[in-house]
């Protein structure tokens, strides 16, 4: 047990200014919320950040987890690559945790619920970088934690070749 904090650093993301042009069109993906879902990230967008924008924006690397955190909360996908993300966006490098199973235990339905609970009462929702820290995560030791997603991705393979 312990909190999102304390499992791994987290940031939130920003924007870089729109004014200054030879921040962007260079080769890192610039994520926004509709960039992410639970089965995964798309790198496909239509920002992208320059060398020089890297420099101003938020950067993700390998292995983190970018979550919504405004809006429409908790959808979250772990990166294989290095990509800029929004300020609607918070990113978890996890330290404790296995990057796999941290997702899948940040997409079910208590914790999606817990940071609805836990986020300012506005027209839409938002859970800043503060609470979504101090958010409990249930995780097992390290070398369980590896033992557990490596069957739930085993498991999935067997889903996924059985659906197609």
């Amino acid at each position: 047990m312990g909190e999102i904090g304390e499992i791994g650093e987290l940031q939130t993301g920003n924007t870089p200014t729109k004014k200054d042009r030879s921040l962007y069109n260079g080769e890192i993906p610039f994520i926004k919320p509709a960039d992410i879902t639970n089965q995964g990230i798309n790198y496909a967008t239509e920002d992208t950040l320059s060398c020089k924008g890297i420099e101003k924006g938020r950067i993700a690397n390998k292995g983190d987890i970018l979550i919504t955190c405004i809006g429409n909360l908790g959808r979250n996908f772990h990166v294989n690559r290095k990509v800029a993300f929004n300020q609607q966006i918070n990113s978890i490098s996890p330290i404790l945790g296995n990057h796999v199973l941290l997702h899948y235990f940040l997409e079910t339905n208590f914790f999606v619920k817990t940071m609805y609970k836990n986020a300012s009462a506005t027209t839409l929702s938002i859970l800043n970088k503060t609470k979504l820290s101090n958010l409990i995560l249930p995780l097992p030791p390290l070398n369980e934690q590896k033992r557990i997603a490596a069957k739930i991705e085993e498991l999935f393979t067997v889903i996924d070749s059985t659906a197609s």
